[in-house]
């Protein structure tokens, strides 16, 4: 808790300040500064609560709340949130969810994974593209799928994505 209080509250006051600084100062090429600040900060919270989760999980002291869930309504809440995000890259988003069963899971981390996967779909595929959004279930299993023409992660890298704060090497790809 001390390190999460020493990270958040330096960037709520970068926060604060920036959105009072926004409605402070209409002059366009300020304000798109400021507007980009405000995203930064919101990004750099964002894995702040991330780091702070993962400590939490390796220490062991977060617990799971596993409760019968529609997974369903977990993805289409994910959709639902990161549309206007994919629409101001013009890309379409479809859902093509099967009917399941309710299943026993912590519905916060697993739609923070959902959030997550979808969110780098968005950001990593082209403008004008198309992202489909599939969820299924076999006699002893559930799928979630994000299907995307974004660059996609190099073979020699796909065995590594799971390692704690591994980022691919995408700038040479992005450049």
């Amino acid at each position: 808790s001390l390190i999460s209080h020493d990270l958040n509250t330096p960037i709520a006051k970068i926060q604060s300040i920036t959105e009072r600084l926004i409605l402070d100062n209409q002059v366009d090429p300020l304000k798109m500064d400021l507007l980009q600040l405000k995203k930064e900060s919101h990004e750099l919270l964002k894995y702040v609560k991330t780091i702070i989760k993962l400590l939490k999980i390796e220490s062991q002291e977060i617990k799971l709340n596993c409760v019968s869930t529609d997974l369903n309504i977990i993805i289409k809440n994910v959709y639902e949130q990161l549309e206007p995000i994919a629409l101001q890259k013009n890309i379409q988003m479809s859902l093509h969810l099967e009917h399941m069963f309710l299943v026993s899971l912590d519905p916060l981390l697993i739609q923070e994974v959902i959030l997550n996967i979808t969110e780098n779909a968005i950001k990593y595929s082209p403008e004008n593209s198309k992202i489909n959004i599939i969820s299924y279930e076999t006699d002893s299993e559930i799928f979630f799928l994000v299907e995307d023409n974004g660059i996609g992660i190099d073979k020699s890298e796909q065995n590594k994505i799971f390692e704690k704060f591994y980022r691919s090497n995408l700038t040479k790809v992005l450049a």
